[in-house]
């Protein structure tokens, strides 16, 4: 719930998290305010938010850094991936499909 500094006029609900993202002073998040359509919605300091039960299910809700990134000869999901030369086009396979 947000209220208006001066304590007068509306307060605001945040419905959820979409996004965020890390700045020099600090992350922000960028959230979708509930009963508003999605044109309102907008970036938000993360010392202006009181939400940490909100807050807290988004971050587990996205992936970490150790399950997105590539090792080397391994994808994303742990599927087997041939390197491709510099300058050579690679060739795009879907999962679960293999080539001979």
């Amino acid at each position: 719930m947000f209220e208006n500094k001066d304590g007068a006029g509306d307060n605001y609900e945040v419905e959820y998290i979409h996004d965020h993202r890390n700045m020099a002073h600090g992350r922000e998040y960028y959230i979708h305010w509930k009963g508003w359509p999605s044109s309102d919605d907008e970036w938000i300091h993360e010392d202006d938010m009181d939400l940490p039960d909100l807050i807290a299910e988004y971050l587990s809700s996205i992936p970490t850094w150790t399950s997105m990134h590539r090792t080397r000869g391994r994808g994303v999901q742990g599927q087997n991936v041939t390197p491709v030369a510099p300058g050579a086009t690679p060739t795009i396979l879907r999962v679960g499909f293999r080539r001979d």
